[in-house]
């Protein structure tokens, strides 16, 4: 589960610089980076959490969603 997680964070990565390379506008780029992150998360909480941690994990990543936008 960790080695796949590994090899999407580096998908992510890869299509992060591609999507860099082609707007080159800063504000974008971290509104999609922010989009994935979150969908990252998202689903980690999916494979990871039990039902009984899954309200804390939905605490933790709305949290983290928020400390994004300033």
């Amino acid at each position: 589960n960790l080695f796949y997680l590994s090899i999407l964070a580096m998908l992510i990565f890869l299509i992060s610089k591609l999507i860099l390379k082609i707007f080159l506008t800063e504000l974008l780029f971290f509104e999609i980076l922010e989009m994935l992150l979150f969908v990252v998360i998202y689903f980690s909480t999916i494979y990871f959490a039990d039902n009984s941690n899954n309200s804390i994990t939905k605490k933790v990543m709305l949290s983290f969603g928020k400390s994004f936008r300033k």
